[in-house]
Order: structure tokens, then sequence, then C-alpha cells
């Protein structure tokens, strides 16, 4: 017989995985994840949100006490929201912009970063308008002087899927790894930068191998977590990270996939979730004839 597989944490991506079509978490979402952690397993969130911002999505939602981490920015941003210890890594800087620029100039294709409020871009063009609608945010047109010794997670390239598609399958820009979010989103970071590298942290903290790690996303950010833990693939994800997965959820995260997914391999015997609990030793039972010679013997208890 197969043995289970013991599984101590869960980390699951936020957009289009946790979090659904309206940008919140569902009550089942929410519900599975509140019963995880009270059964012992760790729960942590691994998204291209910055960590102080999904922290503060867990407060609203109710969640912080059931989340121990989180994995943002795709791995450049770390807090265990158990010790509060906070780590930043691999940020991009005014020098790794003016580089992308020189490396990107012969592409058409808009790109800028956000911040704040803002999404400073270096054109106007209708996808980015497009976008910053979408996002309820103001376009700053070639002002990144503004930005002087700010940091940032990623650069956006925001244009027509087709012309994103072109710019992904030709990217050769060796300073820069590009991730597609999206149809019409690519995602650029520095190369070594990924969440399963953020994800590291957590497994130091909270002594785990990646095998006792299961995880849930949808998109090319996810892979690299996918591929070298015991990944969950949405049934929404991306091709390429399907391929890699241990597992498919049979609904959509828009659908509830990931407390679908956990419900069904709760009833099941593929996998224990939580630490080996010690069995504790039975009460040694006294012999028979020990009993009945210590209890006295009373007329009155006769019937």
């Amino acid at each position: 017989m197969k043995q289970a597989k013991r599984i101590r944490a869960i980390v699951a991506d936020l957009d289009n995985t946790l979090v659904n079509q309206f940008g919140d978490i569902s009550r089942n979402n929410a519900a599975i994840l509140r019963q995880m952690n009270e059964e012992g397993v760790i729960v942590g969130l691994a998204t291209g949100r910055k960590a102080n911002e999904s922290s503060k999505l867990l407060d609203f939602w109710r969640l912080g006490h059931a989340v121990s981490f989180i994995v943002g920015s795709n791995g450049c941003d770390y807090i265990n929201l158990r010790t509060r210890r906070h780590i930043q890594e691999n940020y991009l800087t005014e020098k790794d912009l003016r580089l992308f620029s020189e490396e990107f100039k012969r592409e058409t294709a808009g790109w800028g970063v956000r911040h704040h409020d803002c999404f400073y871009c270096n054109k106007m063009t209708f996808w980015i308008e497009l976008y910053c609608l979408m996002h309820h945010l103001k376009p700053v047109v070639d002002a990144f002087d503004a930005l002087t010794g700010d940091e940032f997670s990623r650069i956006l390239i925001i244009a027509s899927p087709s012309t994103n598609k072109k710019i992904f399958l030709k990217w050769n820009l060796k300073h820069f790894k590009a991730m597609p979010m999206g149809k019409m989103v690519i995602e650029v970071v520095k190369p070594q930068v990924s969440k399963y590298e953020g994800l590291k942290y957590a497994l130091e903290d909270f002594e785990l191998e990646p095998a006792e790690v299961m995880t849930f996303g949808d998109d090319y950010n996810d892979i690299e977590l996918i591929r070298r833990t015991e990944g969950i693939a949405m049934k929404n994800a991306v091709e390429p990270l399907v391929e890699v997965a241990r597992g498919k959820t049979k609904y959509s995260g828009a659908q509830d996939g990931v407390a679908y997914h956990l419900n069904a391999l709760l009833i099941g015997d593929e996998y224990i979730f939580g630490d080996e609990q010690e069995e504790e030793e039975p009460a040694l039972v006294a012999e028979k004839e020990e009993i009945i010679e210590e209890v006295p013997y009373d007329d009155d208890f006769l019937i």
C-alpha cells in the first residue's frame, strides 16, 4: 500500500487562485484556510503583490490569524507574520530602469512601473490607458526622475496580446527575466527573482522541506514554485505550469478551486495534513484480581 504524503504547509497565490474575479476571497476559500490553520497546518501566501499590501488584505478578510507568512513581490519580499521578520531583496533601482530603457528601446510597446496610486510610463498608449483605468491608477508620462531613490519589484510591459506574445517569445534581455501576467501585461524582474527563492525563508523559519509544502498557482510567475514543491495547478492555469504540477484542481480560482481541492484531499488517503502527533501511551490497567482486593466490602451496596 502506498504511504500517504505528509503536508505541513499550504501556500497559495492570490490573484486568480485564492482571490476571485471581484478581487475578493470567497467564503469557502477563507474557511478552508482557517480550517487548515486550526488543524496545525502552516498557511502562507505567495503573490506578485507587495507583502505589506497583502497583509492588510488578510486583516480586512479577518484571516490574519490563519496565515503565518507572505512571500510578496514575486519573491522580492518576505514577511513572517508570527515573528515580524521582514526581508526585501532583488528590487529594481533607478539604474535598472535606465538599463532596461536602453535594452528595450527597439520595441514599440509601452512600459512603466507602479508606484503608490500612479503608473510612471515611457509613453501613453491605448493599452496603458486601459490598464490605468482598470487599476485606478494615474498615468504619469516620461517622469522617471521623480522616482529617484525608490526601488521597485518589477517593470510592466503593457501592450496588445499579440504584441506581448511576440516580445515574450523572442525575449533576449540578459539582465532581466520576463513573466507574462495575463494577456496584456509582461512583468520584468531581475533574473534571480522567483517565488520559490522567497519561499526559502519560510522553509528556514518553519523548519519545512519543499516536499512538505503544497502550493497552488495559475501563472508563469508560479512555475518554479509549483515545480519544486508539491505543486497543484489551478484549472485556469497556463499550460507550462500544468506540465510541471503534481495535480490540478477541478475548479478554477473563481469557482473556489482551492477549497474544493483541499476538501477532497482531506477525505482521501493520499495525503496527511499537519505535524505528526505523538501517540499517548495507554494507561496501565490493573488486573481484575487486584481491583477486587482493593474494593471494600459494603452491605449497603448490595441490592
